[in-house]
């Protein structure tokens, strides 16, 4: 069978971690992997926040609604619709970005947001690792 769909078809959400550090290369294959997502209308509207700090880490598992399996994991990856890096480079050349003044600019982002998630996580499962998607922080995006 396809390496690929194997990978598919086994995928589980882990939420138990062992422990293990994630590499700083292993990290960066997988980030690059992830640049390589499409975004609609090539938007790039889409930015990854990359946390290793373990304090840090516990203060996110705790606005997620003091899920375990976060304050566990090695590396937290921030899957963000950012609007702001587009609508500075539009700024650059005197024009204005609108995506992000529509209910399809709100659609556009969540859609990339889970293309992008599954990039990260196809990408990390490739290398060995386990990955879950955390939805809780969603409902204190300030904090």
């Amino acid at each position: 069978m396809n390496t690929i769909i194997e990978q598919q078809l086994n995928r589980r959400s882990v939420r138990d971690f062992s422990g293990e550090a994630v590499k700083a290369e292993d990290l960066t294959r997988i980030l690059q992997a992830a640049q390589q997502a499409p975004t609609s209308i090539n938007g790039q509207q889409i930015s990854l926040v990359v946390t290793r700090d373990k304090d840090t880490i516990q203060k996110i598992a705790e606005l997620a609604g003091g899920q375990p399996q976060v304050a566990g994991a090695d590396v937290f990856v921030t899957v963000v619709v950012d609007y702001h890096r587009p609508a500075s480079a539009m700024d650059a050349i005197d024009q204005s970005l609108v995506i992000n003044q529509s209910a399809e600019g709100l659609m556009v982002g969540a859609v990339d947001a889970g293309i992008m998630l599954n990039a990260v996580q196809t990408a990390a499962e490739s290398l060995g690792y386990g990955t879950t998607a955390i939805g809780g922080i969603r409902a204190n995006p300030e904090a």
